[in-house]
């Protein structure tokens, strides 16, 4: 049986994160992506580089979604909540929509996604996401 793909299609590439859109395997949004730029693909620091990776559902993450798995030199990668690219370490997180917002940490008015965790609750309570899939990232 063939692993379900989805595709997280990057469209905005800025100096401070990089917006996509997330899509199941019939080409239906599921969820609006924020990462960290591309910076040599440094734990912590980078999203990870386009290509095909394999996400299962991770009961022992920070997070406990889904980890990304195959990302050269690099661990802990998951999709997770969050807001802001200051909330991601080389995760991708998902939201409702992209946006600016000011971000109370840093009082600075950044790049976004809203609504993170209704997001996730959504995603979770309807079943959007399968346990385990492919991710292709392109842009």
């Amino acid at each position: 049986m063939d692993m379900t793909i989805f595709t997280l299609k990057r469209s905005i590439i800025a100096n401070t994160a990089i917006l996509g859109t997330l899509y199941n395997d019939k080409g239906l949004e599921v969820a609006k992506t924020l990462e960290l730029p591309f910076f040599n693909n440094i734990n912590d620091f980078s999203c990870i580089p386009f290509g095909e990776y394999h996400c299962k559902k991770d009961n022992t993450g920070n997070y406990r979604y889904w980890k990304i798995n195959g990302v050269e030199n690099r661990v802990g990668v998951e999709f997770h909540n969050g807001n802001y690219a200051s909330d991601s370490n080389g995760c991708i997180l998902l939201g409702q929509a992209w946006s600016i917002m000011r971000n109370e940490k840093t009082n600075q008015m950044e790049l976004a996604v809203t609504s993170s965790k209704p997001t996730f609750k959504k995603i979770l309570d309807n079943d959007l996401i399968p346990n385990e899939f492919s991710l292709k990232i392109i842009s």
